[in-house]
């Protein structure tokens, strides 16, 4: 029903440029927008706008269809980047509390939190609202944090002992 819905503000929306196509001349467009662009230009309009378009108001079923058309298309910009960067920060973090029984986990817990922080910072740069990429940056360098402090404690504990 509600891809139903989509597909007639589509056509509605496209019913006005029909109209006129005989009228006026417009130059070619050799390009082809992926199909992705087409919804996301969609979701970007406002209910008003899409009335204007279409020269009428729009039902409540449509209001409902664009409502649910502008947060899925949200969802799908999200880059999966944050949440490979999420993974590595979580991972960090426990291979860091691992590190108690085994130490060689340490070492794995410094390299993911390092590889959360890039990986999150450049999933932050390409879409600031990230909330994935924010917590992978926060857990990264959390993990770095105790990390130093548990490197400072061992080297307080080694200078104690000698």
């Amino acid at each position: 029903m509600r891809v139903l819905s989509i597909l007639v503000i589509c056509g509605l929306m496209a019913l006005p440029s029909t109209l006129y196509s005989s009228t006026i001349m417009q130059p070619v467009n050799k390009t082809i927008d992926p199909p992705g662009t087409a919804y996301e230009k969609l979701a970007s309009l406002k209910i008003k706008e899409i009335q204007k378009i279409i020269g009428r108001k729009l039902t409540f079923k449509e209001k409902i269809s664009l409502f649910i058309l502008k947060h899925t298309g949200h969802k799908r910009a999200q880059s999966k980047q944050g949440n490979t960067a999420l993974i590595f920060g979580i991972c960090g973090l426990a291979l860091l509390v691992l590190g108690a029984f085994f130490p060689y986990a340490i070492v794995a817990s410094l390299i993911s939190a390092i590889v959360a922080i890039v990986v999150g910072s450049s999933a932050k740069k390409q879409d600031s609202t990230d909330k994935k990429a924010r917590s992978a940056v926060l857990l990264g360098w959390i993990t770095l944090g105790a990390f130093v402090v548990i490197a400072i404690l061992l080297l307080v504990a080694i200078a104690t002992l000698v």
